[in-house]
């Protein structure tokens, strides 16, 4: 299931541009897209460390 979750991230990741302007209404793909939000902009590379971390948690448990 793993591999699913990292196909959508990268997807997210190639395709923001267009997909950032999007109402996601899955609550899955809405968290992805909320973990790809946080490290856009600004230089947020704190925050979007933080986004790698919850995911990691998340595959452990």
């Amino acid at each position: 299931m793993w591999h699913v979750v990292e196909f959508l991230r990268s997807y997210l990741r190639q395709h923001w541009g267009v997909l950032r302007h999007v109402e996601i209404k899955d609550s899955g793909l809405g968290i992805l897209a909320l973990l790809e939000k946080w490290g856009e902009g600004s230089g947020a590379e704190g925050e979007h460390a933080s986004g790698q971390d919850l995911i990691h948690s998340l595959r452990e448990e």
